[in-house]
């Protein structure tokens, strides 16, 4: 057996293809479809139709329009011989057709074989005879009282249904009978006489359905106009332009983009765009309105700053940005390294944030990291720790920059909203300090405190205790070389020899080229 899927309505209407035992075959407009659907209402691979040893199932993939069969939406479905399947506006036709088998000729049979054959040919035609003489006997009983030879058959009607437009589906008592027309020339519906609920179909029209009360064999044509389903339009725009717009699944173009001739309901409405967060959620188009739709893809990723900081490193706003994403993540260490970079951008005056230089703003983030303010990133614990590295990289610039105001407005704004104050914590950082001079994160960090609470004199005293503590490390000694920088600027007598003194001995015990290039760039500035 073979199964023929024939396109008996739509834009390729006699196009058919054959399905043998085993096969699948997708059907829609895409490239990936084994069979070809050119109708615009049609997915791209819109269903399958398999022919199994239990019969021919036919399952929707997933479409924005559904898979018909008969004339009712499936997801999977069973299709016997005649089915009708509706893909988009097309009517495909599943049809059961019995293979070509070889018959040997009779006169290669055996005698015997012959005679049976004979024998069972004779039996055919009279069989043949007794059905014609038991119809016209039928018929003339019908003729005569309306009953039957039997005594009770019921009388039937012959119906002739048109439609505008034509090729809609006709169902009666829910049972599909064929596609519009039925007249003399095309199709022929017979129903017993009596009432019985008729249903004509089309895809991108409303449903029509009526009662029929039939009296007579020949009742009155019946014509049905179908009505076009209310349609609307629907409007998307996007900050930035150029999204790809997907609608139920299916992409439809870039922003911005206008969709006519949508059929009123609900869609789900995706826009994305290549290091933007995706944009979704469900819109509904109106009948014979204009649903306009705005779509703000505000949040970046973090590829595209990390792309534009390549190109532009001093970019302040990218920084403060990508920092906030990095810490949602909780990827601190990342956040901490583009803040540092920003507030080194800051001070040095290097800010290329447009239209205007970012440095209020970038005071601003700080705040709302370090309170977990306007948008929350972690638990109380997580926040605590942030807290703790805020306070490390602020002590950090304040070593590096000693005289910055940048780092000291944000510490003084920061820590009068705690409820505490630069000297408090330059007071608790140093009595770590002094608890384990060994451990340089404590004296660095207790360094910088002082040095923006301007307790110079302490701020000295910490850094030799830690050069003593460990003689061979060059953190102490190239914090103590800045130390002496900031003093010298400050114009303290005494202080560049120090510098350079302290930046020397830093270089001494340098083991990377990179801490030999930072010692050398700073007594660059000590000698110079």
């Amino acid at each position: 057996m073979a199964v023929l899927l024939r396109i008996i309505d739509g834009p390729q209407a006699g196009s058919s293809h054959e399905l043998r035992e085993g096969q699948r075959v997708i059907l829609g407009r895409g490239d990936r479809a084994d069979f070809r659907i050119l109708d615009s209402w049609a997915s791209r691979t819109h269903c399958a139709v398999t022919y199994r040893p239990e019969g021919v199932i036919v399952e929707d993939l997933n479409t924005k329009n559904g898979t018909y069969v008969n004339g009712k939406q499936v997801d999977r479905a069973r299709l016997p011989d005649g089915s009708l399947v509706q893909v988009g506006t097309t009517t495909v036709q599943v049809l059961v057709q019995a293979t070509r088998r070889t018959v040997l000729a009779p006169s290669g049979l055996p005698l015997r074989s012959r005679v049976w054959r004979v024998a069972l040919a004779i039996a055919a035609v009279v069989g043949v005879v007794a059905v014609m003489v038991l119809g016209i006997m039928l018929l003339l009983s019908q003729g005569k009282g309306g009953g039957s030879f039997f005594g009770g058959a019921t009388p039937r009607a012959t119906l002739q249904i048109t439609s505008e437009p034509v090729g809609a589906t006709v169902f009666i008592d829910e049972e599909v009978r064929g596609v519009t027309p039925f007249d003399a020339e095309n199709n022929v519906v017979e129903v017993p006489l009596g009432e019985h609920a008729l249903r004509v179909w089309k895809a991108g029209y409303e449903v029509y359905r009526a009662s029929l009360n039939i009296t007579s064999r020949n009742p009155a044509p019946i014509h049905v106009v179908l009505r076009t389903a209310e349609r609307g339009t629907l409007v998307i725009t996007s900050k930035p332009d150029g999204a790809s717009v997907h609608l139920d699944g299916d992409y439809r173009g870039n922003t911005p983009l206008r969709l006519e001739d949508l059929e009123a309901q609900t869609y789900s409405l995706r826009v994305s765009k290549v290091n933007f967060a995706d944009w979704q959620q469900e819109v509904t188009v109106k009948p014979r309105q204009e649903v306009a739709i705005e779509v703000p893809l505000g949040r970046r990723e973090v590829g595209f700053y990390e792309a534009e900081l390549r190109k532009d490193p001093n970019n302040v706003a990218y920084r403060a940005e990508v920092a906030h994403l990095y810490l949602l993540e909780h990827k601190v260490e990342q956040c901490m390294a583009h803040l540092s970079a920003a507030i080194e951008a800051v001070i040095g005056e290097r800010d290329t944030s447009k239209p205007e230089p970012y440095a209020a703003r970038l005071l601003q983030l700080l705040a709302k990291m370090y309170f977990n303010d306007h948008f929350s990133y972690g638990d109380a614990a997580f926040v605590e720790a942030t807290r703790a590295r805020i306070d490390l990289l602020l002590a950090e610039e304040a070593g590096k920059h000693t005289d910055s105001s940048f780092v000291l407005s944000a510490a003084q704004s920061l820590y009068k909203r705690a409820g505490t104050s630069v000297a408090e914590k330059a007071a608790a950082y140093e009595a770590k300090a002094k608890g384990a001079p060994g451990e340089l994160s404590h004296t660095l960090t207790a360094v910088g405190f002082l040095i923006l609470a301007h307790e110079h004199a302490r701020a000295e005293a910490l850094l030799q205790a830690a050069c003593a503590a460990v003689p061979n490390d060059p953190k102490p000694w190239l914090a103590l070389g800045r130390f002496h920088l900031g003093a010298k600027r400050r114009g303290v007598t005494g202080a560049r020899e120090k510098a350079i003194e302290a930046l020397n001995a830093a270089l001494q015990r340098c083991k990377t080229e990179e801490e030999k290039a930072e010692a050398r760039r700073l007594l660059g500035q000590a000698t110079g």
